[in-house]
């Protein structure tokens, strides 16, 4: 239905904008693609992403400060949150005014925390074995990749 009232000139890019309009080309083109890709993503950022206490930022990068401003820089910011390695530096104690921890002494707080692997596509899977591997139940990654969310 969305194809054919597109291609009736139904949608008007300059009225909706850039992003309502881009989000209709890939409702058009495959909605379960989209459901699954950006629907979903989107609402966990939104709104399961509170369910969960802490919310571990396992890497502290460039991706890491995206998810961190991503998180805190909305109506009802996310509070809980720490930032994680697997190794320690000794130079770097802080980020973003928040401590580091080495994501093996979190291990008490497995059951209830949200381990977001938040590294290049080069390190995410190490990464998340590791977490795994720790016994951490509920892990994705950022960008978000739904098949990651362990429950």
């Amino acid at each position: 239905e969305i194809r054919e009232l597109q291609e009736k000139g139904a949608f008007d890019r300059c009225l909706i904008g850039g992003y309502n309009w881009n989000r209709v080309c890939k409702i058009a083109e495959n909605y379960e693609t989209y459901y699954t890709n950006d629907f979903y993503a989107e609402n966990f950022w939104q709104e399961d992403v509170y369910l969960y206490n802490p919310v571990v930022i396992y890497g502290v990068g460039v991706v890491g400060k995206k998810l961190y401003k991503k998180l805190v820089n909305r109506t009802n910011p996310v509070l809980n949150i720490i930032f994680a390695v697997s190794e320690l530096d000794n130079e770097q104690k802080t980020y973003m005014n928040l401590k580091i921890a080495k994501i093996n002494d979190l291990v008490e707080q497995r059951d209830n925390a949200l381990v977001v692997i938040a590294v290049s596509e080069r390190f995410r899977q190490e990464m998340y074995e590791n977490a795994k591997r720790m016994g951490f139940k509920n892990i994705v990654t950022f960008p978000y990749d739904r098949k990651t969310l362990l429950k």
